[in-house]
């Protein structure tokens, strides 16, 4: 089957924006960054995705803002270009539960070295799949630590999960 072409598309949640490319009908590539968006699109102009797929997408990555599972993504070919350590890294963010979060340290530790803290931190900046691969759930010792979509935006994930957490346990019990 050949390959189709790479696709562009957008979502606008709450007062987020996201960017992402799609290619055989899987998304690839996820940005809160316009600038970052055109750097993984190569600065080409590519097609938009229908308004039915867009739609499609943008429920997949808000069923993922309120706890749906994902596998582990390996066929985006950002993913691909990543290091073993980076490709490790993001294998062990997948595997952080829903509205919970993992120190730096404690994902270096999970991979069997507690000193590679800034390291898992590096890998967490390239992640190209932000949300999918939730990045967003890696905070610092003593902060919130950083986000390739800044700070404010990881807080409003970080946020948003915890009550969209809340909400489901509060509806669970009654």
């Amino acid at each position: 089957m050949p390959n189709k072409p790479r696709l562009r598309f957008s979502c606008t949640w709450n007062t987020l924006q996201i960017w992402g490319l799609l290619e055989n009908e899987e998304i690839i590539h996820l940005s809160f960054d316009r600038e970052g968006h055109r750097a993984a699109a190569n600065q080409q102009t590519l097609a938009a995705a229908s308004p039915a797929r867009q739609e499609q997408i943008c429920a997949l990555l808000l069923s993922t803002l309120q706890g749906a599972p994902h596998t582990y993504p390996g066929k985006s070919p950002f993913i691909q270009k990543g290091t073993p350590f980076q490709n490790r890294v993001w294998q062990a963010l997948s595997r952080i539960p829903y509205a919970t979060t993992r120190s730096y340290g404690e994902i270096a530790r999970e991979l069997g070295n507690p000193h590679l803290a800034r390291a898992v931190g590096q890998a967490c900046n390239k992640n190209p799949l932000p949300l999918i691969i939730p990045c967003h759930r890696v905070v610092g010792r003593t902060d919130v630590g950083g986000f390739s979509g800044g700070v404010e935006v990881k807080k409003l994930l970080l946020g948003y999960e915890q009550a969209w957490a809340e909400k489901r346990s509060r509806e669970i019990r009654s």
